[in-house]
């Protein structure tokens, strides 16, 4: 299991990928060192055609606003493919971050959801679709989904995307919101 991790005090640039791995399911072990030294967020791994793509935020382009890809043989030694989403400057739905990127391979069409940020720093989810996972267009619907503005519910202030799977056919996306007051 992929996951972000910092010591210390959280200071957006700090943050970087580690994992936890098992022999059995019931006993954890977690790595003694990150997996790229690099800051990065918010990991999504997949495994396609035998080769293991992961997709990061990148914290090392500070203020944090655009998406990173590595992709390894082994899920230990990662190659850096370089950034491959970044903000559009006259969207007001991501015009200051695009992070916390999830991927989907659908009939060889790759589909990343991604949190998408603007002016208000507000975060909706939005799409964006690729033939080879490395160059990616940003469908023309986006954002998918934008959070209420009703002050008391759970996602008033944003909705990021946590997972995607598949259950007879139908997706279903896991997803985390921030309210007004504890944003």
């Amino acid at each position: 299991i992929f996951f972000s991790e910092y010591t210390g005090e959280y200071e957006q640039n700090n943050v970087y990928i580690n994992y936890i791995y098992s022999q059995d399911g019931i006993s954890w072990r977690i790595s003694d060192r990150h997996i790229i030294e690099r800051s990065l967020e918010d990991p999504y791994v997949i495994l396609y055609e035998n080769i293991y793509y992961l997709f990061a935020e990148d914290k090392s382009d500070v203020p944090y606003k655009n998406i990173r890809r590595y992709h390894s043989s082994n899920a230990i030694e990662w190659i850096d493919d370089g950034d491959i989403l970044d903000i559009s400057p006259d969207n007001y739905y991501e015009n200051r971050d695009v992070s916390s990127p999830i991927v989907v391979i659908n009939n060889d069409q790759w589909y990343m959801y991604y949190e998408g940020r603007g002016e208000d720093w507000l975060g909706n989810i939005n799409i964006a679709r690729s033939d080879d996972g490395l160059y990616w267009i940003k469908m023309c619907d986006n954002p998918v989904y934008i959070p209420t503005i009703d002050e008391t519910d759970w996602d008033s202030f944003g909705a990021v995307p946590d997972d995607i799977f598949m259950i007879n056919d139908i997706y279903y996306m896991l997803y985390h919101g921030l309210d007004q007051e504890n944003n």
